[in-house]
């Protein structure tokens, strides 16, 4: 054994293996140690922690609170004995991750002072006459102890090294060599517990060589720190020529073996040996495809090996190479298969700690697209410990927390139609549809959406429910909730809102409907006892059109009529109609009128500018743009007379006629899906699944095949516009 060797051994033993900080290659672990070993009560202790983490805080006197912070720090313990320590590290995230390491160091009391005697004066005695004597023999002197002994030869350049030293004796057939201290042999520490001995018993020729020991621990000297823990217990090799026989190791750093080869002690100093290791049962418990090679000695390579497949519950693992990292952790990096709706294959790091699967991380940047989602950006940790996971729902076999960004849905106004960047939880079932939800700022066509839930399911189904707030300054503003789903390069929606006119202060119940082309406030307008629906329509990126149109309205006509008298202005409206929008226009603000109906009906318009209801009537100005709409309530069919007051000078007269309420009507059984519509020109009905198109209406009645489970919608449009969303029960 070479003296550096041997030197860097006998250091080890006499520190009897002195605990190390864990390496920080892994993500997400933490670990510390500390020095000196064993403090005492007059000495600061210095603690370095091991970890990636940006936050790390410790705990030195296990009543749960923070004393001190940092990754490395200095304490000072005030009393004798052994001290619980915890380091907690913590990465912040939308799903934080903390992680914990507690360990127990012994403090000593402090070093007692030898007093020093006190010198007593020696008398001085006169030397009196001293007789004649015969001569006083001197005894012989003890011998001298023998030499320390701290190697013994093995033969083939291999020794067998102690930190204290070896007493030496007969045995039947062999020499035995016994020490109480820690033996190297070729890089293999050998330390005794205590009250036991290592043997080595050196024979006569012929014999045959034997470590032994009644109780010891080995470790492996190399490139990890501390030194992982090869076999405890009682101890019998026999070594052959440059082979060790008898050598045992059932796990390493907590990962068990399935095969093992005899180590080769080699004329370095060094020794190798090979062995396959079975992973844990959790990520399928497969064995690495070649057996790893194992060497002792300083700059020693890592321990790794590789396997093509592994698996966790929901998840398909391919390429790994699994490398120990220290004590009772390894490190795995593997290509991960996420599940749907994500499906991705991204590049993540598994960690394995004393033989079971602790943690999968992935950090990745992505360009892929899904359905109509493209997502950027994907981070996430997926916990072995199910009560560790901030996102589990229950009955999930696999839930996945972490960060992502993406964006869905056409390009409108020059960007996505959907921006998240948050959080988000996915939960994988046995039964049920991958679900992912995600949740952070989320903007639709520009604007935010508060408290927004972005949903994918494995089905195909992308969506997100939020509370809306937008509006246009001195028009209109809409609050309420909303309800949007995507489909492909289309999205659609509803909302229950409360549209407030700020141009006349006046608030109106209303359902909006959402979709690619622009918004559509459908306003509640109580007309007697019959609800009435016109809208006020906006296109994405323009002012809002304030002339009541789509949702039950049929398109505006231009209307001038040969006036009965001068100024006068009249529409014609058919019969059945379940109402009408008259849009009046004027030279200076909004007129006042009268309308006058074919039955004599009468309604004036009032000279103020505040909404009025009637039971037939509603009227509504703007005057910024010289505008008056009345409503009307299942009018008469006939002329009707627009008539100016007040001088007013008319510019303009539209009508709209109403359109009957749209009728759905659907059954879904055993995959195919018969429908009734009521048919309505310019109307199309279209039918979608979890996001997906099924097909349109063709005709009055007819039916559709439905391969899939999930929610059928109706959607309704009228004259390209979306008027109404149905849902079908089953």
């Amino acid at each position: 054994m070479n003296l550096a060797l041997r030197a860097a051994a006998a250091t080890l033993a006499a520190v009897a293996l002195t605990p190390a900080v864990a390496s920080a290659q892994q993500q997400y672990t933490v670990d510390f140690g500390w020095t000196p070993e064993q403090p005492t009560v007059t000495e600061k202790a210095t603690l370095r922690a091991a970890t990636t983490a940006p936050d790390v805080n410790w705990d030195f006197d296990a009543d749960g609170d923070f004393d001190a912070r940092g990754a490395v720090v200095e304490h000072q313990f005030a009393t004798a004995g052994a001290h619980r320590v915890t380091v907690t590290a913590s990465w912040p995230g939308a799903a934080p991750i903390v992680k914990k390491t507690t360990k127990s160091i012994w403090v000593q009391a402090a070093a007692q002072a030898t007093p020093t005697p006190t010198p007593t004066a020696t008398p001085v005695v006169t030397p009196a006459a001293t007789p004649d004597m015969a001569p006083v023999s001197t005894p012989a002197p003890a011998p001298a102890p023998p030499p320390c002994l701290k190697v013994v030869p093995l033969g083939g350049g291999t020794d067998a090294d102690t930190a204290g030293c070896f007493t030496q004796s007969t045995i039947p057939n062999a020499t035995r060599y016994r020490t109480p201290s820690s033996v190297d042999i070729n890089g293999f520490v050998l330390k005794p517990h205590p009250g036991k001995f290592v043997d080595v018993e050196v024979p006569r020729p012929g014999g045959k060589l034997w470590v032994r020991s009644a109780g010891v621990t080995v470790y492996l000297t190399g490139s990890t720190t501390p030194p992982p823990v090869l076999h405890t217990g009682a101890l019998n090799w026999n070594i052959a020529g440059a082979e060790v026989k008898g050598f045992q190791m059932s796990s390493l750093g907590g990962m068990k073996v399935k095969s093992l080869s005899a180590p080769k002690l080699l004329p370095n100093g060094t020794a190798q040996l090979t062995a396959s290791f079975v992973l844990p049962s959790k990520l399928g418990g497969g064995t690495s495809d070649q057996p790893a090679t194992i060497k002792t000695g300083a700059g020693a390579p890592p321990i790794l090996f590789k396997l093509k497949h592994a698996s966790l519950p929901g998840l398909d693992l391919s390429s790994l190479t699994v490398r120990y990292a220290n004590a009772d952790n390894w490190a795995v990096d593997a290509k991960v298969q996420l599940p749907q709706p994500i499906g991705l294959k991204v590049t993540g790091g598994l960690s394995v700690k004393n033989g079971a699967f602790n943690q999968l991380y992935s950090n990745t940047s992505l360009g892929s697209k899904h359905g109509p989602v493209h997502l950027k950006r994907l981070s996430f940790a997926i916990e072995a410990d199910a009560a560790k996971s901030a996102c589990k729902a229950p009955g999930a076999k696999l839930s996945m927390c972490g960060d992502l960004s993406l964006t869905a849905g056409p390009t409108l106004l020059g960007a996505p139609a959907l921006s998240l960047d948050g959080g988000f939880g996915l939960n994988v079932f046995e039964t049920k549809p991958s679900v992912l939800k995600a949740y952070g700022k989320v903007k639709l066509v520009g604007m935010t959406l508060k408290d927004a839930e972005f949903e994918m399911r494995d089905t195909g189904y992308v969506g997100v429910k939020s509370k809306m707030h937008m509006g246009w300054d001195g028009v209109a503003t809409i609050k309420g909730t909303s309800s949007i789903e995507f489909q492909g390069a289309k999205f659609n929606g509803e909302s229950k809102d409360q549209v407030c006119l700020e141009f006349v202060d006046y608030c109106l119940g209303a359902e909006t409907l959402i979709s690619t082309k622009g918004i559509a406030a459908c306003l509640t307008i109580d007309l007697w006892a019959y609800d009435w629906h016109p809208g006020i329509g906006v296109k994405w990126g323009q002012w809002p059109d304030l002339y009541w149109s789509g949702c039950d309205l049929a398109p505006y006509r231009e209307t001038f009529a040969k006036a009965a008298a001068a100024g006068d202005r009249s529409v014609r409206l058919p019969a059945g109609l379940p109402g009408a929008a008259i849009a009046i226009k004027g030279a200076e603000g909004a007129p006042r009128v009268a309308l006058v109906g074919p039955k004599g009906e009468r309604f004036e318009v009032p000279a103020d500018n505040r909404p009025v209801a009637t039971k037939r009537f509603f009227v509504m100005k703007a005057p910024a743009t010289d505008l008056t709409q009345i409503a009307i309530a299942k009018p008469s069919a006939g002329t009707w007379k627009v008539v100016p007051l007040d001088g007013a000078t008319l510019t303009s007269v539209k009508s709209a006629e109403g359109l009957a309420r749209p009728s759905v009507k659907a059954k879904l059984r055993k995959g195919k899906l018969t429908y009734t519509v009521k048919r309505i020109p310019g109307q199309v009905v279209r039918f979608t699944q979890n996001g997906r198109d099924l097909g349109r209406a063709r005709g009055a009645k007819g039916s559709l095949r439905v391969k899939a489970k999930g929610t059928v919608v109706a959607l309704v449009e009228q004259n390209g516009r979306l008027r109404d969303r149905v849902t079908i029960k089953r």
